[in-house]
């Protein structure tokens, strides 16, 4: 068999083919169609390798190849490609067929196989020959929906596990409490449905419809869990019933009774009162000197003692 020398048309490459008639009659901007693509690159399965080479790619673009009517194509050399990307020519041109095969471009070939273009005054193309950008364009509308989709499924998931958490954390305070250690009639098997529940939760998927049925479970478990502590409430009740009551002075339960008594509060406190550190010096040299001082104060109270019942004598007379 001979080879022609021409691309292999695959399912991929057609349905490119198809994305870029459709392409041309839309108007969406590059911008658009760039950011669209990047919130759904890893959703996708759009590669950081891909990503970069289609940023390159959009690059040789310009505003009027955007508009209704108009194709993006652009043409350029493998060469250049690889000094933009680092990729090696094998790498350039098994992304190229990759982006290809995803339906993000389409390949514009020319007779010679070629790539080549030209454009007017205005920066119009004239005639192109390379890669067409028109599929991703045609693409842009549907990547926005599916990020949407994938917002509201993420804000959906969200609220459901802080719903959970919360019964989690509720449930966890029932079988953690006084009563549930003391009965023995539906707890065990409210634990293990408890424990059971939080193994599913952790093998269960970010997904909204597994984590509404594991809230519904918990929301079910936490009904039983009230309901076996009411019960205990309940018979604990009957066999104390005058438990509440114990210790309670009748006088202040009932509310007919007025205290006119007026509240006075006491402001005349004894303040304790610190010395200063002069004060403190002066006290410890009386201590260290206590014996000295004790003798010279006796001395001098037992010479003058007679002098002054002298004196009182002679007032007297």
């Amino acid at each position: 068999m001979n080879k022609s020398g021409w691309r292999k048309p695959t399912p991929g490459l057609c349905k490119a083919n198809r994305l870029a008639k459709d392409g041309e009659q839309l108007a969406v901007s590059m911008k658009r169609a760039m950011l669209a693509l990047r919130r759904v690159a890893p959703i996708i399965g759009v590669k950081p390798g891909h990503l970069l080479l289609l940023e390159t790619l959009v690059v040789f673009t310009k505003a009027c190849d955007w508009e209704e009517g108009a194709r993006p194509i652009v043409w350029p050399s493998n060469n250049y490609l690889m000094e933009s990307t680092g990729f090696s020519l094998s790498a350039v041109k098994r992304h190229l067929r990759r982006l290809a095969e995803m339906g993000l471009i389409a390949y514009r070939d020319s007779s010679n196989g070629k790539r080549w273009g030209h454009r007017d005054h205005d920066g119009r193309i004239m005639e192109a020959y390379g890669f067409d950008l028109s599929p991703l364009a045609a693409r842009t509308a549907d990547f926005e929906g599916l990020y949407a989709s994938v917002r509201a499924e993420r804000s959906l998931v969200k609220e459901v596990k802080r719903r959970i958490t919360i019964l989690r954390r509720t449930i966890s305070a029932i079988l953690d409490s006084d009563y549930a250690c003391r009965a023995d009639n539906d707890w065990p098997m409210l634990r293990q449905r408890h424990d059971a529940l939080l193994e599913a939760l952790r093998r269960c998927r970010n997904h909204s419809a597994d984590l509404s049925e594991l809230c519904e479970a918990f929301a079910a478990l936490r009904g039983d869990a009230e309901k076996a502590l009411g019960q205990v409430g309940e018979q604990a009740d009957k066999a104390h019933p005058d438990d509440g009551d114990a210790g309670e002075n009748p006088e202040n339960l009932n509310p007919t009774v007025v205290d006119r008594a007026p509240h006075i509060r006491t402001t005349n406190e004894s303040q304790i009162v610190k010395r200063n550190r002069i004060e403190n010096a002066a006290a410890e040299a009386a201590v260290t000197h206590g014996e000295e001082f004790s003798a010279e104060a006796r001395t001098f109270a037992a010479g003058w003692r007679p002098a002054e019942r002298e004196t009182a004598a002679c007032r007297g007379t």
